[in-house]
């Protein structure tokens, strides 16, 4: 059994070497794996029937999702993306309402896009919840743990969610196969997700 100690300096060491690993992948590769995930997502039955959806906002070195949240959009789905707060420790799920209005996101922090913070839109844990998650990673196991940034802003997202509404969305994490690893430090705080798809 693994001390919180010895996990928190594992999962340090992994994001390394992940991050290290996808400096050698080429922006080719990420394009084309990047496609045949979205290409995967969009024809999951837990896609299809969702009405409410959120989808992360990718930035470099990830999955690239836009395909993804175009198409949530023209189904007239309510997409929801992440949103932070600087120096705020949790991260809401605020809706865009149009294909033009994500593409006019403007960078916020850490290379992020997102609606800016003074910008009053509907918050999904204040509207009914959501259907259905797609989120990023650092690392995943295919059996759905997963190893994000260590900020921990999904694992809190999804305790609450679960909080008010009694039950989780499905959640989807999406990685390229380099991300892939047999297995993932985790701790008890730490969200298993009901699948994960991959390049």
């Amino acid at each position: 059994m693994m001390t919180t100690t010895a996990i928190t300096a594992a999962k340090k060491e992994l994001r390394k070497e992940i991050a290290l690993l996808l400096k050698t992948v080429s922006t080719v590769s990420m394009s084309e794996q990047s496609a045949r995930i979205s290409e995967n997502v969009l024809a999951n039955p837990a896609f299809a029937t969702a009405k409410r959806v959120s989808v992360y906002v990718s930035t470099e070195g990830e999955v690239n999702t836009s395909a993804i949240i175009e198409r949530a959009l023209s189904d007239n789905k309510l997409c929801f993306v992440p949103r932070f707060k600087p120096k705020g420790a949790d991260m809401e799920m605020v809706r865009v309402s149009s294909i033009d209005e994500y593409h006019n996101l403007p960078i916020i922090m850490w290379g992020i896009r997102q609606p800016p913070v003074d910008q009053q839109l509907e918050n999904a844990l204040d509207t009914g919840g959501l259907d259905l998650v797609i989120l990023p990673g650092v690392a995943f196991t295919t059996d759905g743990w997963r190893l994000g940034h260590g900020r921990g802003y999904y694992d809190r997202f999804l305790t609450e969610h679960k909080r008010r509404f009694g039950r989780l969305p499905t959640t989807i994490g999406v990685g390229f196969r380099e991300q892939m690893r047999p297995q993932v430090p985790t701790t008890d705080s730490d969200v298993r997700l009901d699948q994960v798809v991959h390049g």
